[in-house]
């Protein structure tokens, strides 16, 4: 089993969750998009050492703006730039059908598929978690960065790929980028140019932690939600009025967030 129970009973809470949820539930925000294009506002995670900006549909593309942060970012380096895929062929973005954040989490849920986002508080690596219940066919793509952020303009020209088996490290003048897969599935992975694409066959679960080092990463959920839980018991403030309760807790939340 590589998905720990925990992931298992987040993505089994967030599954049951909907719209009407965003007035009851205290610690979640749904959302399930009715045009296509409304799947591609922004979303982030954020631990104090690294973050992931994504759109609502887990995707990503690279911005040629120099002060952009979208992507994967440890520290003032940009990591994965862009990430796409395709599920049975179909683009990921269409086939997403409803967005969850959690207190240091993401839901993802597509069809056929769904997913779990998190930045480890430990070592800030990104974790992205995948259970598919239908054996689905899953296609990724990340194009590494390897840029550093504003003022600066450095940007790697080349890369070098080393894969072995279920790891990918790239390294470059700018940085070092870990891709590990853990899954008891068959997988492919291939890079070209300042890509590394990513198959599975008959996806059952997966986890892909991408780092800075090619250590296995620090997969401790637990610990991370305890550091983004902890706004819950700060400045604790009751009213009879549910709804200001949940924007004052968010509000915690967001200033744990960005003020590391």
């Amino acid at each position: 089993m590589v998905l720990p129970e925990r992931s298992r009973k987040l993505i089994e809470e967030a599954r049951g969750l909907n719209n009407e949820d965003n007035y009851r539930d205290m610690r979640h925000w749904v959302f399930t998009p009715h045009e296509y294009l409304q799947s591609y506002n922004y979303s982030m995670i954020k631990g104090t050492k690294a973050h992931f900006i994504a759109y609502l549909n887990g995707t990503i593309v690279r911005s040629d703006m120099h002060r952009s942060r979208v992507g994967y970012w440890k520290g003032s380096l940009n990591h994965i730039a862009s990430m796409d895929g395709y599920l049975n062929g179909k683009p990921l973005s269409s086939v997403f059908s409803k967005y969850v954040r959690g207190l240091g989490y993401i839901y993802r849920q597509y069809h056929g598929m769904e997913r779990i986002d998190y930045i480890s508080e430990a070592d800030g690596s990104l974790h992205i978690q995948m259970l598919s219940s239908d054996r689905q066919d899953l296609s990724l793509s990340f194009q590494i960065g390897h840029s550093a952020a504003w003022p600066s303009r450095s940007t790697a020209e080349t890369f070098d790929f080393v894969i072995d088996d279920k790891r990918v490290s790239v390294s470059s003048d700018i940085a070092h980028t870990s891709i590990i897969i853990n899954s008891p599935d068959r997988i492919e992975i291939t890079a070209s140019d300042d890509t590394v694409f990513v198959s599975f066959h008959d996806l059952t679960e997966a986890e892909i932690i991408i780092s800075d080092t090619d250590s296995d990463g620090s997969g401790d959920m637990d610990e991370t939600l305890k550091y983004h839980e902890q706004v819950a018991d700060i400045a604790v403030l009751e009213t009879p009025d549910p709804k200001f309760n949940k924007l004052f807790l968010w509000a915690k939340h967001d200033l744990l967030e960005f003020s590391s």
